[in-house]
C-alpha cells in the first residue's frame, strides 16, 4: 500500500521537475518563479486538509482561454517553441488543480514528456541536461507506479460498480501483494535501469561512426535541399538560397564603457564585428578572402589576446566593451576597432589579423563565457596598417574587388552631381600647401561617402538581405553580379 500512497506525490514531483527543466531551456527566471509558485500552491489546495478541485467547467473555460491566447501569440512568434512551451505549462497548471483520475495523471504525465521534448529542442545547456537525467530516471520510476495505481483504481470502480446498492457489507477493496513488494518493485525498476543503460552502451559502440555520421549527414544534406534552413551565426552569406529567421532570444549582454570607465548609453543600435567576408566566390556567396590568415593562439585564462594594443602604446585611452554571454558561441564579437581581448578561460584562438577578428580553433564553441574587448573607436590609418602589416606583410597586395568601369563612372557621376572632384586630392599637391596629406584625403573621403549614401537613400533603391526570388547573373563576372543588380537593374 505504500507504492499506491506515494504515487501521487511523486507523479507530483515529475511533473515539478519537468516545468522546471523547460523555464532552465527557456532560461525563464520570471517564468519558473511564477510557474513554479502555482505548481507548489496546487498541492496543498488539492492535497491538503480541505481537498478543493476546480470544477471541470471552470477547467475548461481557462483552457479555452489559454489555446485563444496561444493562437494569437502564434501569430506575430518569433519563437515558436517559447510559445508552447508557455501553453504546455499552462496546461499543466490547470489539470494540477483539477481532481484526479488514473485518467488525469496520464494526462500530466504526457504534458510533462511534452515539456522536456520542448525543452530539448531549444537548450543543449548542461543545467537543461542535468534536470534531462533526473526526469529519466523519476520519469520510468513513476511510470511503473502508474501501472500499479491505474490497474487499482480500475478493480476498485469495477467491485464497487458490482455492490448492490445500499449494501454495507462489502469489504474495501484492497490490493494483493506478496511480501517486501517495495523490495521487489525496486529490484525491477533497477533492473530495468541497467538493461537500458547496458543496451544504449552496446548500440552505441557497436554502432560504426561513418555509417551514423554519414546518414546524419545525408539528411542534414536532404534538409538543406528542400528547407533551405541555416540556424545560427554563420560565417559564410548566400543571400540567393539561405532563408533567414528573427530570434528574441537574449544571447548575451554587452556593456561599453569609455576610457574613463564610464558606461556608454546608445540611443540606436550598437553594432558589433563577429567575421568579415571582402570577396565574392564563383557560387555568388560572400566568403573571407583567399589572402588572408588566420593564426592559431593559445590563451592562457584572464591573459590578453594582443591583436594590436602594443601599436596603440600602453598609455593609449582605450573603450572597453564587456561582453557576457548566456548562448554558446564560436566568434568574439566586438566594437571596431578591437586591439586587445582578455578571455575568462583558456582558449585556443583563431585570430584573423587582417579583419581583427577572431574564434575558436577547434570548431566548437567558446570555453569562456565572459571576455573584455579593449578598442580604440577613432582609429587612425597609421594604427591600423601598423597593427595589420606587422602580422601579415603584404596584407594590401591583392585587390578585393574589380575594377570596373560602369560602376566607376556611375560613382563619379554621382560625386560630380553632388559638386565634388571624383579624383581624391593628389597628396604631392597638398604638401605644397602646408596641409597633412591623411587629413585632407580623410575629409575628402568623408564628403565622397556622405554623397553616395545620400544617393542609395533618395528612394531608388530598395534593401534586402532575401534574394532567393532573383535571377542569378552568369554572364558577367559574379564578384560584380550582385553589386550590378543591386546599382542598374533590381
Amino acid at each position: 500500500m505504500k507504492l499506491l500512497r506515494s504515487f501521487p506525490l511523486m507523479c507530483f514531483t515529475l511533473v515539478l521537475l519537468s516545468i522546471v527543466g523547460v523555464c532552465v531551456a527557456q532560461q525563464s527566471v520570471g517564468f519558473l518563479l511564477l510557474a513554479g509558485t502555482l505548481a507548489v500552491m496546487s498541492w496543498y489546495v488539492t492535497e491538503g486538509p480541505r481537498g478543493r478541485h476546480l470544477p471541470r467547467w471552470v477547467s475548461n473555460v481557462l483552457i479555452v482561454a489559454v489555446s485563444l491566447n496561444v493562437f494569437i501569440e502564434l501569430i506575430n512568434a518569433q519563437e515558436v517553441m517559447a510559445v508552447l512551451g508557455r501553453f504546455v505549462v499552462w496546461l499543466t497548471l490547470i489539470k494540477l488543480y483539477e481532481r484526479k483520475t488514473p485518467r488525469d495523471y496520464g494526462h500530466l504525465l504526457a504534458l510533462s514528456l511534452m515539456l522536456m521534448i520542448i525543452g530539448s529542442v531549444v537548450s543543449t545547456d548542461l543545467l537543461f541536461g542535468v534536470v534531462m537525467a533526473l526526469y529519466s530516471l523519476l520519469g520510468l520510476y513513476v511510470l511503473l507506479l502508474y501501472q500499479l495505481h491505474a490497474d487499482y483504481e480500475r478493480m476498485r470502480d469495477h467491485r464497487r460498480s458490482m455492490v448492490p446498492e445500499g449494501y454495507r457489507l462489502a469489504p474495501n477493496v484492497r490490493p494483493i501483494i506478496g511480501r517486501a513488494a517495495q523490495g521487489q518493485f525496486r529490484g525491477l525498476f533497477a533492473g530495468i535501469v541497467v538493461i537500458g543503460v547496458a543496451s544504449s552502451l552496446l548500440v552505441f559502440l557497436l554502432m560504426p561512426r561513418n555509417v551514423s555520421m554519414g546518414l546524419a549527414s545525408h539528411w542534414a544534406e536532404q534538409l538543406s535541399q528542400t528547407q533551405q534552413v541555416e540556424t545560427g551565426f554563420n560565417e559564410q552569406v548566400d543571400l540567393h538560397t539561405a532563408a533567414r529567421t528573427t530570434s528574441h532570444r537574449t544571447v548575451m549582454k554587452v556593456q561599453v564603457r569609455d576610457p574613463s570607465d564610464r558606461p556608454i548609453e546608445f540611443d540606436g543600435s550598437l553594432l558589433l564585428r563577429g567575421a568579415v567576408q571582402d570577396a565574392v566566390d564563383a557560387t555568388g556567396r560572400w566568403v573571407a578572402s583567399s589572402y588572408r590568415r588566420s593564426r592559431s593562439r593559445d590563451v592562457p585564462a584572464d591573459r590578453t589576446i594582443p591583436t594590436g594594443r602594443s601599436e596603440a602604446g600602453e598609455d593609449a585611452r582605450l573603450h572597453t566593451q564587456h561582453v557576457q554571454l548566456y548562448a554558446p558561441m564560436r566568434q568574439i564579437f566586438s566594437i571596431w576597432a578591437p586591439l586587445s581581448v582578455e578571455m575568462s578561460r583558456p582558449e585556443e584562438m583563431s585570430l584573423d589579423i587582417w579583419a581583427l577578428t577572431g574564434a575558436s580553433q577547434n570548431g566548437g564553441s567558446l570555453r569562456s563565457r565572459s571576455y573584455v574587448v579593449h578598442a580604440d573607436r577613432a582609429p587612425s590609418n597609421r594604427l591600423l596598417r601598423r597593427v595589420q602589416r606587422s602580422r601579415y606583410p603584404g596584407w594590401a597586395t591583392e585587390g578585393r574587388f574589380p575594377d570596373d568601369s560602369r560602376i566607376r563612372d556611375h560613382a563619379e557621376q554621382i560625386l560630380a552631381e553632388a559638386g565634388i572632384d571624383p579624383q581624391p586630392p593628389d597628396p604631392a599637391l597638398i604638401r605644397e600647401t602646408g596641409e597633412d596629406p591623411d587629413v585632407a584625403r580623410w575629409q575628402w573621403n568623408r564628403r565622397a561617402s556622405m554623397a553616395l549614401m545620400q544617393h542609395l537613400r533618395s528612394g531608388r533603391y530598395e534593401y534586402t538581405d532575401d534574394l532567393s526570388t532573383i535571377p542569378v547573373r552568369t554572364d558577367i563576372d559574379p564578384r560584380k553580379a550582385q553589386v550590378y543588380q543591386f546599382l542598374f537593374e533590381k
